[in-house]
């Protein structure tokens, strides 16, 4: 991940589209390029020091923390993706002065399985600026499930679906008239086979924005996808999975062989919220494999999560616990499955730069999506 600064414009400028320069015969290597906006009261004081540096390794802790200020997406493009452009009626603004931001985070995903030596890469995104602006700014949302080592997919099965959703206490944040989606990005790695967006409006389904029932890892491109969103709505991102080549658990993560559920939508007029996933709550996950914790303390987290019950189990890491003694347990599959579609989940929502949380760790009811939450704390 490094931070660039938006070179100084006389006007107000958009974006218009972006094309992938991926250094040739680095094309194997070169899993995904994302974009985000950083945000802070003053900066350039927080991000002019970063720029220019040669980077840090993504999320990891030698990365400085004035990059976690830099949330919300603004260009993606994946493995096989294309050039994007943007329709005629809308453009994405740059600068913070004028509703986007001056500095922002680039961030490479590399995978080498290989481990291939003395790789020198170049890659990334040259971005079509216009003076002439558009009728509309535009923004880009995140939907979908929270990348969480707790993303939790069972071996064996040849179909598993993940379910992320934005319900309606998040999109409560979006204007009176709604936004016009008009693209997506959906995104898993290489178990994904399947992926579906759902939209909800009181309690009711609309007709299906987006479906590919033949989704290919090596094929992440953005597609057209064209509806409208209003407050209130619920927007569901279902994934489904192919595991049958896996002997064990298979966890959300950054990794190639983790695995993500998500989806990336263009859209207009722009507004605050940038991201809004869920993800199921621990003690769900628990009882779908149907296992206890010790309560974690002070003096015993450095030994991790540990299994209580059952008894033959006890001490047992959690972590060991999912790697040789759930994979065997196709009832717990079955649970797990069952929580996935049907239990409440805890969502996430929050603006550009994370400055403003819309809400955090909410509880919505999955079989009850137009009813208010249960618990909040927003």
């Amino acid at each position: 991940c490094t931070i660039v600064k938006l070179p100084v414009l006389a006007a107000k400028h958009h974006m218009v589209g972006y094309i992938p320069k991926i250094q040739p015969g680095n094309e194997r290597y070169v899993h995904h390029l994302m974009l985000y906006e950083c945000h802070d009261d003053n900066p350039d004081q927080t991000f002019r020091r970063h720029v220019y540096k040669s980077g840090y390794k993504c999320y990891t802790p030698n990365m400085p923390d004035d990059f976690k200020k830099c949330k919300g997406i603004v260009a993606a493009w994946g493995l096989g993706g294309e050039a994007f452009h943007l329709p005629h009626d809308a453009g994405y603004p740059v600068g913070e002065e004028h509703g986007g931001a001056t500095y922002y985070m680039f961030e490479v995903h590399y995978e080498n399985p290989g481990r291939a030596a003395n790789i020198v890469d170049n890659s990334g995104l040259e971005l079509l600026l216009t003076p002439n602006l558009r009728p509309y700014d535009s923004s880009m949302l995140t939907v979908g499930h929270d990348v969480s080592s707790l993303h939790l997919l069972p071996p064996s099965q040849a179909l598993f679906t993940s379910v992320g959703h934005c319900p309606a206490q998040c999109t409560g944040a979006l204007p009176q008239e709604g936004i016009t989606v008009f693209a997506g990005l959906p995104h898993t790695h290489t178990l994904g086979r399947r992926v579906k967006l759902r939209h909800i409006r009181n309690g009711a389904e609309l007709p299906t924005p987006f479906q590919d029932s033949y989704y290919d890892f090596n094929y992440q491109t953005m597609r057209r996808v064209e509806f409208k969103m209003m407050p209130g709505d619920h927007v569901i991102m279902e994934c489904g999975y192919d595991t049958t080549s896996r002997l064990t658990y298979t966890r959300g993560g950054l990794s190639v062989s983790d695995e993500m559920c998500m989806m990336f939508l263009h859209y207009y007029p722009a507004t605050s919220l940038a991201h809004c996933v869920s993800k199921l709550p621990l003690k769900n996950i628990l009882l779908a494999m149907g296992v206890t914790l010790w309560p974690v303390s002070s003096s015993t987290k450095q030994l991790g999560l540990r299994i209580r019950s059952p008894v033959r189990y006890q001490n047992l890491t959690l972590s060991d616990y999912l790697a040789v003694v759930l994979p065997g347990d196709m009832d717990a599959a079955k649970r797990l499955q069952e929580a996935n579609l049907h239990h409440s989940q805890q969502a996430e929502c929050y603006d550009f730069g994370k400055e403003k949380i819309i809400a955090v760790s909410s509880t919505f009811d999955c079989n009850n999506r137009d009813h208010d939450i249960s618990r909040a704390s927003v």
